[in-house]
């Protein structure tokens, strides 16, 4: 009877072993076919500043990232290209005018690096063009790159609550993009993480919404992209985190909902100001979907604007500079008239 038992414990430890054995050589033939057939997980955007862009943005725990107050010169971002200057005020707002009175009431305007004017000096931005064309107001610029619907909410409460500022009308310069941002898709934090070693020691961390059984908006813990240490040793273990992360962090079937519901609380909570609030769908190539935020927006008595830019001014408008495609100068014109020309701006400033 020993003596069996023996040889049983004997034949599991052996067989433990094999199975060791196994699960080790399947993970070095993994890890080399990896290594030979050069398979990666960096796919999403290589970081500009290698290209000599200035670093504009600060951390922030609510917001995740605010911009950066100075000046701030990109040289010569490619042969022939002059110098791009971004001023960022004390206030954390890209400057829109050199010295206008503080008293008058506001156009704030918000989205992402749109708004912003990424790749663009200060005076060719959106917000810079339509302040020369108002002239009882100020402008105030609160696009940050890679903001959504939601950061940019946040950035609003913070101007309005915290800074006591008077605003007389709300712009939101809508991309179809900003649905991933607000839910914190897979791919966006994963395509934050790429460009943020070049920024920060931490992981960037996303603000981000849910929504719950009913559809009420759910604020959720900001999230982040982040691999363990091993992953610098291992590619195979690298895949198999990010796979992990990719299966529990696909969120795009219910961002446009998301999105929608995000544009509707912004209008309740302008309206309850006495702000009026527009939305600038400023991008949304397929129709279809334009045309179900056009009928939730007229539905919900929300004021939008078509200021979407045609594909073939599109290909010639795109900064030759610029891997992630913004458009230059000439859109911002564009984007400017069409405002202008739509009435929404009509307002009292009293």
């Amino acid at each position: 009877m020993g003596k069996a038992s023996s040889c049983g414990i004997g034949n599991v430890a052996k067989n433990f072993f094999l199975f060791l054995c196994t699960l080790f050589l399947f993970f070095l033939f993994s890890e080399g076919a990896i290594r030979v057939f050069g398979l990666n997980y960096s796919q999403y955007i290589r970081h500009p500043v290698v290209r000599g862009e200035p670093l504009l943005h600060d951390r922030d725990e609510a917001l995740g990232w605010i911009l950066r107050p100075g000046r701030f010169v990109w040289k010569e971002p490619m042969p022939g290209i002059d110098d791009l200057v971004f001023s960022v005020g004390e206030d954390r707002r890209r400057v829109t005018e050199d010295q206008k009175s503080g008293d008058l009431p506001s156009v704030a305007i918000i989205g992402g690096s749109t708004i912003f004017g990424f790749g663009l000096s200060d005076e060719q931005t959106l917000p810079w063009k339509l302040r020369e064309r108002l002239e009882n107001f100020q402008v105030l610029n609160l696009g940050v790159s890679g903001y959504g619907t939601y950061q940019s909410w946040l950035s609003l409460r913070r101007l309005i609550e915290e800074n006591k500022k008077t605003v007389k009308v709300v712009l939101y310069g809508f991309f179809e993009n900003h649905e991933s941002r607000n839910v914190a898709d897979f791919s966006w934090q994963k395509s934050l993480y790429l460009v943020n070693p070049v920024l920060n020691q931490n992981p960037l961390v996303i603000p981000f919404v849910s929504l719950n059984s009913k559809g009420a908006i759910i604020r959720r813990e900001p999230e982040s992209y982040s691999l363990s240490p091993f992953t610098k040793v291992s590619k195979l273990w690298r895949m198999v985190e990010d796979s992990a992360q990719k299966i529990t962090k696909y969120r795009m079937p219910y961002a446009e909902q998301t999105t929608l519901s995000l544009i509707e609380a912004v209008s309740e909570y302008c309206l309850r100001r006495g702000i009026k609030f527009v939305v600038m769908n400023m991008h949304m190539p397929d129709s279809k979907k334009f045309e179900r935020y056009n009928a939730f927006l007229t539905t919900k008595n929300i004021p939008f604007i078509d200021m979407r830019v045609s594909e073939v001014d599109i290909e010639k408008w795109k900064l030759k500079y610029d891997i992630t495609d913004h458009l230059g100068e000439e859109a911002q014109n564009f984007w400017v008239e069409k405002l202008l020309a739509s009435g929404v701006l009509d307002v009292s400033p009293n």
